[in-house]
């Protein structure tokens, strides 16, 4: 059993309410922000949110996460501004699944798609 608090897989844990500090992805105007999230081989990904944001209404906006390559949450974003998924009261468990069984190990990756011509976009992910 572990106790708080604890690096949480290579984060820095946040001292207010012991949750890692948030991979955030912020890049050059119609680049597609990615975060890349590589558990050990026994762990799973608990995610608690997901913030994103866009400086501009997105041309063809979306949030994909991909769990050892195979795409498990799509959600089209049609606005500028920002937007989240917030788990934090019950994380949620991404994981790849091998003949309908979850396996550990597999990297979680996060994906704002670009937003266009001139159009930013960010995307932050807490997790354990």
């Amino acid at each position: 059993m572990r106790s708080w608090p604890i690096e949480l897989n290579g984060a820095e844990p946040n001292r207010m309410t012991n949750a890692p500090d948030p991979l955030t992805h912020a890049p050059a105007a119609n680049t597609a922000a990615i975060l890349t999230i590589t558990p050990t081989a026994v762990e799973y990904v608990a995610m608690q949110s997901i913030e994103w944001s866009y400086d501009g209404v997105p041309s063809s906006g979306s949030l994909i996460i991909t769990v050892a390559g195979a795409t498990v949450w799509t959600e089209y974003i049609t606005a500028a501004g920002p937007g989240h998924f917030d788990w934090s009261m019950a994380p949620r468990i991404f994981a790849a699944f091998a003949s309908g069984i979850p396996t550990k190990g597999g990297a979680v990756v996060v994906t704002l798609a670009a937003g266009g011509a001139g159009i930013s976009g960010s995307v932050n992910a807490r997790y354990l």
